[in-house]
Order: structure tokens, then sequence, then C-alpha cells
């Protein structure tokens, strides 16, 4: 894989990430299904359970190495067309408002800038 590849698990049921970058994705869809996304596809794939998200989300990064992927650098600039086993057919649920870092009902929410030694590492408890 390049060496810097992200993967945003947002599967509550609104998606808060949406803003993050990520090259893959895991969300609920508008009916409230779980499914995997890759991203710069609108659409994403069904999958049963979680265990079935893992296994399409690694599916989905040999797929994208072997289908040189590792080119693109990220896969919002791969343009080989997703595999026949990746049917991209379910929306995901609308994005719902970006969480601040800080205290929330259902726990912390903790930032740190990519590449920043610990000292400048923003952490909230």
């Amino acid at each position: 894989m390049p060496g810097k590849v992200g993967i945003a698990i947002d599967a509550g049921k609104v998606p808060v990430l949406s803003d993050s970058a990520a090259d893959f994705r895991v969300e609920r869809s508008v009916e409230g299904c779980l499914l995997v996304r890759a991203d710069g596809h609108t659409l994403g794939t069904e999958v049963n359970d979680t265990e079935g998200a893992v296994e399409q989300l690694i599916r989905l990064t040999h797929w994208f190495v072997e289908s040189g992927g590792w080119d693109s650098g990220r896969m919002r600039r791969h343009k080989a067309p997703l595999p026949k086993w990746a049917p991209a057919d379910m929306a995901p649920a609308p994005p719902g408002a970006k969480l601040a870092l800080g205290s929330h009902p259902a726990g912390q929410v903790v930032g740190c800038p990519l590449g920043a030694p610990p000292p400048q590492c923003c952490v909230i408890w």
C-alpha cells in the first residue's frame, strides 16, 4: 500500500466523518445497512456485518494495489473501475454535523495532526 492510506469507520446512525480524508469508508446506507465505499465513488457496497466489512476492506486494498493504485497514491485519484465483486449500488446516509474536539454524549473526541510529535498532539480528556 502507499505510505498514507486512510480508512474511516463511521458506522453510527449518522455519518460524522464525511469531511475527513479516507481512501476507504465503512458507513451506514440510507436504508441503515452497513456498507463499504471507496473514496471518489458516491455509492458503496452492502455488507452483512462487521466481519463482512473487514473482508471487503481487505479485498479492496488488495485490488487497489493490483490494479495500479500505488501509482495513483490515493483511492480518489485511482481511475480503474471497481471490481465486479464490489458493486457500488448503495447510497450512504446523509452526513450529520461535524464533530468538535471534546466531550460528547457518547464519549470523547480526540484529535492529533498527522505527523505531529507528541508534545504538539492535541488530546482532550
